[in-house]
């Protein structure tokens, strides 16, 4: 019997003292998603995650800010891999966020950052500003 391969994703729900998640917003779509993205072959969870956070966010959490939520099934083929961090403080003002990663582009067009804005969300946000597959799941879970 041959084990199916799934892609996983992995990323961050990041916390303030509201209950508030950092959503970005999605370049040249309507949508905000959360910072997270593939995990590389002999990357760890953890450590796909905080990667995903710098270049989406760049932010630079240590380790002690991070806990598991859990390893999903979020589309077939896909999991979706989730930590939270707590970070009251840390982050002060979402303008100083910046995305370090582009969308893919042909060869002479500008690239464009994956995400070019950010907000603090709550739950009742979620479900007209993330993809509903993506609100679902975050709704799902503690934090």
């Amino acid at each position: 019997m041959e084990i199916e391969q799934c892609e996983t994703s992995c990323g961050t729900l990041v916390i303030n003292a509201r209950g508030q998640i950092i959503l970005g917003h999605v370049s040249g779509t309507n949508h905000w998603d959360i910072p997270k993205g593939r995990q590389e072959i002999g990357e760890l969870p953890l450590q796909a995650a905080m990667r995903e956070l710098w270049e989406e966010t760049g932010m630079q959490l240590s380790e002690d800010f991070f806990e598991e939520i859990g390893n999903f099934s979020y589309r077939p083929g896909k999991r979706l891999h989730l930590y939270r961090a707590y970070v009251a403080s840390a982050v002060q003002d979402l303008g100083e966020l910046h995305c370090h990663t582009c969308f893919p582009c042909e060869e002479g067009c500008t690239p464009v950052p994956a995400m070019d804005d950010y907000c603090w969300a709550s739950r009742e946000d979620l479900t007209h500003l993330c993809h509903q597959r993506l609100a679902e799941r975050l709704l799902a879970v503690a934090w």
